[in-house]
């Protein structure tokens, strides 16, 4: 299985082939403006890649993590396994046991 990483990335080059906006906006970034911020125009076109988004996740009311799995072509249970290790991931990371977040987001429990 494929890091979260992976996934997102996966996921964001959908969301590119299916917006010809956004190819377009992406399309007329420029060297000089890329270089007036610091950055290559590969990284300026990433960054504004992954916050379009990001940003289409909260205009449609989900987390970045459930827009990923929309846009995934994965079977049911490997997506299941994907958004537990993500938030398996994120209790860890808030110091929380695992039993006491699934407890604090009984909507997981299925996980």
């Amino acid at each position: 299985m494929k890091n979260y990483s992976e996934y997102f990335r996966e996921a964001v080059a959908t969301f590119l082939a299916q917006n010809p906006t956004l190819q377009k906006e992406l399309a007329s970034i420029t060297v000089d403006e890329a270089e007036s911020i610091g950055n290559t125009v590969e990284t300026l076109r990433s960054q504004v890649m992954n916050q379009r988004f990001v940003e289409h996740a909260a205009l449609l009311g989900v987390d970045t993590t459930n827009l990923v799995l929309q846009f995934i072509d994965v079977p049911e249970d490997e997506k299941n396994q994907i958004l537990k290790n993500y938030h398996q991931n994120l209790a860890s990371s808030l110091g929380v046991d695992w039993q006491d977040y699934i407890a604090i987001n009984p909507h997981l429990s299925h996980l």
